[in-house]
């Protein structure tokens, strides 16, 4: 979405709280009968959803168009069991799309080895409004507040940052989100008293706690993976507590701690960003500037790519 609104594209975007096989089905057709109706000459679609990728290639034959594909990890190296099994799918998905966006150098080596055209631009950092500097964070002196920002992925060590919220003094307060109806109750009943669950909260209810907090917590065990939160965190110019991943450090790589995803260094690590928070709260503002500046420039040269594309 932040890089249709950037390209000033014409932006489609549907959502129904059906059951899947009923919503699926309708928005294929509605794709279908919007780029009968369009006819455009570049297509931009994100990856996932896997779906619309696959319509896109479907319909790339029979349109025309210049077909863009915007793929985050797992619509280029799926994590579950089934997408495992059907690697075929998603190389073609790579093979069909005339470019396939990247975030990082691996990933593109991966979309050159499956037989696709890569171009690396990490996502863009999402417009969010940003409160003053010392109208939020470091409010109240006695209380380190830190949002663990989940959805209880596979790729999220998250049963080790509960364990590392037990071993936190008391003036720590550590808040989740995401649906914790997805634990197992006796989970829940363990780590309720230390944690403060969220729950899913609104949109607006979301950037109110990323401005609110004195760090933000966003960790995987993907190693190539650039979490979303971690932008979201630069963009409300939040400190951040990341996984040591290589493509993490060398993107985020001031205004942020690391750690190892295990409970101790976890705890160790979210510690030492309360005792050094003036330093990382100047350097997160200064990380916003500069990728902000670089994203500029990669994202200048893609427009202008296309918009040579569109004039073919």
């Amino acid at each position: 979405m932040e890089l249709s609104a950037y390209f000033g594209a014409e932006t489609f975007f549907w959502e129904s709280s059906l059951p899947r096989f009923v919503k699926h089905p309708f928005f294929i057709l509605k794709t279908v009968f919007l780029l009968a109706n369009r006819r455009p000459r570049v297509l931009i679609v994100q990856n996932p959803s896997v779906i619309l990728a696959f319509v896109a290639c479907l319909c790339q034959g029979l349109f025309g168009y210049f077909l863009v594909v915007d793929a985050h990890n797992v619509g280029l190296i799926p994590d579950s069991a089934i997408g495992k099994k059907v690697g075929w799918f998603y190389k073609y998905l790579i093979e069909k799309a005339n470019l396939t966006i990247v975030t990082n150098e691996y990933l593109a080596r991966h979309v050159k080895k499956s037989g696709g055209f890569p171009y690396i631009l990490p996502d863009k950092l999402p417009s969010i409004i940003v409160p003053a500097y010392g109208e939020t964070g470091r409010g109240n002196k006695h209380v380190f507040n830190v949002l663990f920002v989940c959805s209880y992925g596979l790729d999220e060590p998250y049963d080790e940052v509960f364990e590392a919220a037990l071993s936190l003094p008391d003036n720590f307060q550590l808040s989740v989100t995401g649906d914790y109806k997805k634990l197992p109750d006796k989970t829940y009943q363990r780590y309720k008293e230390k944690l403060n669950f969220l729950g899913y909260v609104s949109d607006a209810e979301y950037c109110s706690l990323l401005c609110e907090a004195d760090l933000v917590m966003v960790l995987t065990v993907r190693e190539n993976c650039l979490v979303c939160g971690a932008y979201e965190a630069v963009a409300v110019e939040t400190p951040m507590l990341l996984s040591e991943t290589k493509a993490i450090k060398e993107y985020f790589y001031k205004g942020a701690v690391f750690t190892k995803n295990k409970a101790e260094n976890i705890a160790s690590a979210i510690i030492y960003a309360e005792a050094h928070y003036e330093q990382l709260k100047n350097d997160v503002v200064e990380l916003k500037d500069e990728i902000s500046c670089k994203w500029v420039a990669r994202g200048e040269e893609l427009f202008e790519l296309l918009v040579g594309v569109a004039k073919l």
